[in-house]
Parts: structure tokens; C-alpha cells; sequence
């Protein structure tokens, strides 16, 4: 699932889920049952975990994806 900013709400089921996000303004992630993986792709992100307290939830991993820039 790839999320383009804003409000989304991430609901992931059984097996393994990839969820990406460009910003923090997200409403929720759940990545449900299995090994889930929370991307952040966005430039300047500051993930607060006690900030994100009931927000994120069945995430196993958190990836930080440094933004690319192609000259």
C-alpha cells in the first residue's frame, strides 16, 4: 500500500504487508497479522513514536527510505 499524504488509513490483513508514506499526517497504520513493514519515504520526517501513541499498530519494522533525486 502506498499512501500519497494526508489522512490515509493503512489496514493491513494476515500476511505480510509493505506500507509506504510520504508525510506523518496519516489518521492510521495497522499492518495486521504477519511481518509488516512501515515505509517512510518523505523528505525531513521526524517519527516520534510516543508522538504516533494510537496511530501505528502491527507494524514489525519501520524502513527509512532516503528521498532520490534523478538530475
Amino acid at each position: 500500500m502506498i499512501g500519497r499524504g494526508g489522512a490515509d488509513e493503512f489496514l493491513g490483513e494476515a500476511g505480510n504487508d509493505y506500507i509506504r508514506v510520504s508525510d506523518l499526517d496519516f489518521e492510521s497504520v495497522n499492518g495486521g497479522i504477519g511481518n509488516d513493514v512501515l515505509a517512510l519515504g518523505g523528505s525531513g520526517l521526524n517519527l516520534n513514536l510516543t508522538d504516533m501513541a494510537g496511530k501505528i499498530s502491527g507494524i514489525e519494522t519501520i524502513r527509512l527510505l532516503a528521498p532520490v533525486t534523478i538530475p
